[in-house]
């Protein structure tokens, strides 16, 4: 009954079941928006109201990005609406931290995808610079 997430592990004879968790999982991020309010569908879903969702006809993606290399004083960034979990100026990462967390959305997985991989890479220059 509303949002919650499955755990799932992957074998040689395909996927056991874990377990479900009362609470909504990392996919909650690329599913909620506007038009599809997830939260509230889970509110009334929790309540016995009838909620609707729209279909999804696009492919929806976020990525976690992280430091390549280590930053010793993090450069102040004006961050995208397309991107989460950002860091601070002045914060020091080491080599594999994350910096922040990308959305993407297009009309087809793959472009979605070469989206999503270019605003990670144009994001990148802005704390790393060009290193070619």
């Amino acid at each position: 009954l509303g949002l919650c997430s499955a755990d799932l592990i992957r074998g040689p004879d395909g996927y056991t079941f874990i377990e479900i968790n009362p609470r909504p999982g990392a996919t909650l991020d690329i599913f909620d928006d506007v038009d599809a309010p997830l939260i509230e569908a889970h509110v009334r879903a929790a309540t016995g109201q009838v909620f609707r969702l729209p279909r999804f006809v696009d492919s929806m993606a976020s990525m976690v990005t992280y430091a390549a290399t280590p930053i010793t004083h993090f450069p102040s960034i004006a961050w995208p609406e397309w991107t989460a979990d950002q860091q601070s100026a002045g914060t020091r990462l080491i080599a594999g931290d994350p910096v922040c967390t990308v959305f993407a959305r297009g009309p087809s997985a793959q472009s979605t995808k070469r989206l999503i991989k270019g605003q990670a890479s144009q994001l990148q220059l802005q704390w790393e610079g060009d290193r070619t």
